[in-house]
């Protein structure tokens, strides 16, 4: 239907053995034509969750639902925002010893990518604002002692592929073979490494090898 082309929604989950729960959020992206997301969608503050979505079906007659999910996202809200509202505090959870994931769910061009890894400056996403407040907070905890391990997978195509290889090697395939029996030795064929600060995480292979919507 018309206008609902002109607009589209990642969703996203996340999940934390802390509260067993997983929580379903909804981002809108500004429509593709410029127009007031307004006239096809409304979310609702006294009521957080609630979307109404309005759209027309090919008789022309009008179409009018509304569903609820944990939060909406609307467009125009900044990354930061985002990240704040959807990942801030799962990474307090890793931090407290408890396994935490979130992932975006949706159509191609619905935003996934611009929300997970966005672009430079304020526009980055949810990926690199995690890694940052993550080495945040364990530089405030010298208390404690973390090990950081980071692995950078892609399932495209009903393949597994390790985006973490260095720029001058072959992006390669990775098998799966089951959950990993040690924290951070990942999936058989990729290669975690440690990583000392946000700086030492790569993008991830570039061109080619980056990921895709």
């Amino acid at each position: 239907t018309g206008r609902l082309k002109a607009w589209s929604v990642a969703a996203m989950a996340s999940y934390s053995a802390e509260n067993s729960q997983v929580s379903v959020i909804v981002r809108a992206r500004p429509p593709s034509d410029g127009s007031d997301p307004g006239t096809c969608m409304s979310v609702f503050p006294e009521q957080q969750g609630l979307i109404n979505i309005r759209t027309s079906a090919e008789s022309g007659e009008p179409i009018e639902r509304e569903f609820l999910f944990d939060d909406i996202i609307p467009a125009g809200i900044s990354q930061k925002d985002v990240f704040e509202r959807t990942c801030q505090g799962q990474v307090d959870r890793v931090l407290d010893g408890f396994n935490a994931c979130i992932f975006a769910y949706g159509q191609t061009g619905s935003g996934k990518t611009y929300t997970i890894f966005g672009e430079d400056g304020e526009k980055r996403g949810i990926v690199p604002r995690s890694l940052e407040y993550l080495f945040q907070q364990v530089a405030k905890r010298p208390q404690k002692k973390y090990a950081v391990f980071a692995s950078y997978l892609e399932v495209y195509m009903d393949k597994l592929r390790d985006l973490g290889t260095p720029p001058n090697l072959p992006t390669g395939d990775v098998e799966y073979q089951g959950a990993p029996k040690t924290p951070g030795s990942g999936a058989p064929g990729s290669r975690p490494a440690t990583a000392g600060s946000r700086k030492s995480i790569g993008g991830g292979g570039g061109g080619a090898g980056g990921p895709r919507d």
